[in-house]
């Protein structure tokens, strides 16, 4: 929900947009183009400011309902604007790439909940990379045991770069105690 406010100045119409409490503007400012077309620095009037729920940084799962302001991944690349990569047609060899259409904003999230952990799209060719090395502390239990002898020097745990997660999972799998206690859950 957002209170829209149109301001005029001088031969261009821009509008302002301020977001009810509990929401955040994202997204450039735009100015008119031609009548109700209006365009940004992108020069693409699909990419219009909007109104995003914020519901704070708290991870659960495998992040399919995080909507925190995170837009940094874990190995510190900054995130890129979602719908002005796939629209740009970063992803035009995917036939699947309208899920990845969540909002004109960098912050991680978990379209679908296919991934272990919020991720984000960064670079060109754009390239995804997982916002958090760890899943929310409720996937761990006291309970939780080891599959196979696992160390907690070599476990490789931490979610980074989409190549190494099937890594990652088995250690996730067959390592549950250890990478439990990696990420400080248990």
């Amino acid at each position: 929900s957002s209170g829209i406010n149109a301001e005029y100045g001088g031969s261009q119409r821009s509008s302002k947009i301020t977001c009810d409490a509990g929401y955040r503007l994202s997204g450039q400012q735009v100015t008119c183009l031609i009548q109700d077309t209006y365009t940004n620095s992108y020069m693409d009037s699909r990419l219009l400011p909007e109104c995003l729920a914020i519901s704070g940084e708290t991870l659960l799962g495998n992040g399919t309902d995080y909507a925190g302001t995170r837009s940094t991944a874990a190995n510190g690349v900054e995130c890129g604007n979602w719908n002005a990569d796939v629209l740009s047609g970063l992803y035009m060899n995917d036939y699947d790439a309208g899920r990845l259409l969540v909002g004109n904003h960098n912050f991680c999230r978990n379209p679908g909940g296919e991934h272990p952990v919020p991720w984000c799209l960064s670079g060109n060719p754009a390239t995804g990379y997982y916002c958090f090395e760890y899943p929310g502390c409720d996937t761990c239990s006291a309970e939780d045991t080891d599959n196979t002898e696992c160390d907690m020097e070599t476990a490789r745990c931490e979610y980074s770069k989409f190549s190494s997660r099937q890594t990652v999972d088995w250690y996730w799998e067959n390592c549950k105690k250890t990478c439990c206690q990696k990420a400080a859950c248990i």
